[in-house]
């Protein structure tokens, strides 16, 4: 953002007392945003969002965003790379899922898939989504008939965010599981 001079005796006008309260809310939100990016890494769209949320102005907070994101503090990419890794590892979820979920932050379509390529081993969403079945095997083994079983399986991995025909796949492996 840049300084607005005000000289003595020079007349203050509204326009001008705006941008020097504006500028006067720059530190408080810059500091705001790097508490913020101490505790986990978020997207521009986030960090934005929040600022916004306390009152502060958009274009403040892109300004703020973008130096920010010049000293390497902000990193769209790296943010949804890492949201992906540990969606995946942590909460099981599948590439649809993970997905929807970069996308509601904002990120871009090109960022999204390069992100999701570091998920992209089939035989790890395989591992996942037999662990995944293992584990509500007698949850859907309450259920006496056998294609409602297998409804309720496949249904939990769509929901988890995988993709169709990989489930479908790991489905009629898993038969025994059901």
């Amino acid at each position: 953002m840049e300084k607005i001079p005000v000289h003595i005796g020079e007349m203050l006008t509204a326009g001008k007392l705006v941008s020097l309260l504006e500028w006067d809310k720059y530190p408080r939100l810059r500091q705001k945003m790097i508490d913020l990016l101490a505790r986990r890494p978020h997207s521009r769209l986030e960090l934005k969002q929040k600022a916004m949320k306390t009152g502060f102005t958009a274009e403040l907070a892109e300004d703020i965003i973008n130096a920010l994101a010049d000293s390497g503090y902000v990193n769209d990419a790296g943010f949804a790379e890492a949201l992906a890794r540990d969606k995946f590892k942590h909460n099981k979820w599948g590439p649809n899922r993970i997905k929807a979920a970069l996308k509601i932050k904002g990120i871009t379509d090109r960022q999204i898939n390069e992100a999701l390529e570091t998920i992209s081993d089939p035989a790890a969403q395989e591992h996942q989504m037999r662990k995944l079945l293992e584990k509500q095997q007698v949850k859907f083994r309450k259920e006496p008939d056998f294609l409602k079983r297998r409804k309720k399986a496949y249904d939990f991995l769509l929901r988890k965010g995988y993709r169709h025909s990989d489930v479908m796949k790991i489905i009629e492996q898993e038969n025994y599981l059901l």
